[in-house]
């Protein structure tokens, strides 16, 4: 298995090459561009939420706790000061622990989530948001989803990689569990 810092550096090159790319078309602006390369950047550590103990784990659900935090605070405005602070503590301790500690117990590394079709859902996925939040930009919303779709990729054949020796010839145990089609091995 590659390091974290091979899947983020393997990530950032390519999401810059993919972002490079739809820069080229001229159908997007350079904020936009500069997401699509954050978001493959971001998607090539993705494959990695399944690892107990992997950074990207963390820091998906420290992420989606402030978002459920800030999702408190835009839908109950109105709501006292200190009551609101509590609900929100309380929304980021629930994703961060409690439903944190559930996906790590429902799923194995190098499972289901380590393979190509899980990454075309996540592209698929990030398709249907980005295009559900910008009504008017489809073309906006694919970018994103294609450079979801090469940053898992490039994660995946990095895994594999890895489990190459190229210089004793030889191959590891891991060999083949990272860059496979699909699996029925869990979540």
């Amino acid at each position: 298995m590659a390091g974290f810092t091979t899947h983020l550096s393997g990530a950032a090159i390519s999401a810059g090459i993919i972002a490079s790319s739809f820069s080229l078309t001229g159908l997007f602006s350079v904020s936009e561009v500069a997401w699509v390369w954050a978001v493959g950047v971001g998607a090539g550590l993705l494959p990695d939420i399944d690892s107990d103990t992997s950074v990207a784990l963390k820091a998906l659900f420290n992420v989606l706790g402030v978002v459920a935090s800030l999702a408190v605070l835009v839908f109950y405005p109105e709501q006292p000061l200190l009551y609101l602070w509590a609900m929100m503590l309380s929304a980021f301790v629930l994703c961060r622990f409690v439903i944190m500690e559930a996906f790590v117990r429902f799923t194995v590394h190098r499972g289901a989530l380590h393979s190509i079709l899980a990454g075309g859902m996540f592209g698929l996925l990030t398709v249907a948001l980005v295009s559900g939040v910008l009504e008017d930009n489809v073309d906006y919303a694919w970018a994103m989803g294609v450079a979801v779709f090469f940053g898992y990729l490039t994660h995946l054949i990095l895994d594999e990689l890895s489990s190459v020796n190229l210089s004793g010839a030889e191959i590891k145990r891991s060999f083949g569990s990272a860059f496979k089609l699909f699996s029925l091995r869990h979540l």
